[in-house]
């Protein structure tokens, strides 16, 4: 039987790969198993695996915080095909606010997860990462070979785990990959984020706050692309790198992604409210992604209006 770990699987993207994994399994074998470690925090929930998935004898849910010594007992009792390690805390405000828990899920979970993952694993390890370890950047793309400037808690214990991971590969020979992605968007996404929450407000008939002037640019790439390229990625024989970049080349400010959303919804632009901006907010993330699309000769299939479209309609 072959089996697949998923970390922070009941999350936005986890469960999106979950439910992607699930559905292209249950579609050519019928004796596999998806063991899905997640804390069930406020950013998880099972109820974004769909009830097909959750009711099957093929899924395995283990409510268990990654730092746990009960990731021992799981990766010591199974032996999996590749892990994914989409479990971590993820959103910049939050960071500000609290940084300890971010050093704690983020830099010590995976280093809990790499150290049962040695021990009892041979097989691929995938590190999920993010592009704002490159920091801001006024001009240019970043590619896999770009130095490393987290300017925020959240990215700072991003990098950090980047950096512990790519050293297990160094020094341990572990399978290891790191994968940083652009701006996920898509189901099942926390209404923190920009994109559900400016949603919901219009939804709502509340103001559309806005950081500082809105002028913000971020690379935005829906999560089924993203999770395409995670798969390509685990599944592929040979991997000629061990950090790819996910982007799409699309990028928009906060107040243009604000405004399309006001177009499809017809709501007023006079909504539209500045608030102080962000500590420390970094004004421009953009990846260069050429690696991976030349290497496995991935590319986004979802276009922004399409997305958009989709999420609106749900």
């Amino acid at each position: 039987m072959k089996k697949y770990l998923v970390t922070g699987g009941a999350g936005f993207i986890g469960s999106n790969f979950v439910n992607r994994l699930f559905n292209e399994l249950s579609s050519k074998e019928s004796d596999f198993e998806i063991h899905c470690i997640d804390k069930l925090t406020y950013a998880g929930n099972l109820a974004n695996i769909s009830k097909e998935a959750r009711e099957s004898k093929s899924f395995v849910f283990h409510e268990v915080d990654i730092n746990s010594t009960e990731v021992d007992v799981i990766l010591g009792s199974n032996q999996f095909e590749y892990g994914i390690n989409f479990a971590a805390e993820s959103h910049v405000d939050r960071s500000i606010d609290g940084p300890a828990i971010f050093v704690t899920t983020n830099v010590l979970g995976t280093t809990n997860l790499l150290n049962a993952w040695r021990s009892f694993q041979n097989n691929r390890f995938i590190q999920i990462g993010t592009d704002e370890v490159y920091g801001s950047l006024q001009v240019g793309f970043a590619n896999e070979q770009f130095r490393l400037m987290p300017s925020s808690p959240y990215s700072a214990s991003k990098a950090s785990a980047d950096l512990i991971a790519l050293s297990y590969r160094h020094t341990y020979g572990m399978d290891v990959i790191v994968t940083r992605c652009s701006n996920n968007y898509g189901p099942n996404q926390n209404s923190e984020k920009l994109i559900p929450k400016m949603i919901e407000a219009i939804q709502a008939n509340h103001d559309l706050q806005v950081y500082g002037d809105g002028s913000n640019v971020r690379e935005w790439i829906h999560v089924g692309d993203h999770v395409s390229a995670i798969m390509q990625i685990a599944t592929a024989i040979k991997p000629q790198s061990s950090v790819y970049n996910i982007g799409t080349g699309v990028e928009l400010t906060n107040l243009q992604i604000i405004k399309l959303l006001q177009d499809k919804i017809k709501y007023s632009e006079s909504k539209v409210k500045f608030i102080a901006d962000r500590p420390g907010h970094d004004f421009r993330y953009a990846i260069d992604s050429r690696l991976l699309r030349e290497e496995f000769g991935w590319k986004p299939a979802i276009d922004l209006n399409e997305g958009l479209d989709g999420l609106i309609s749900l």
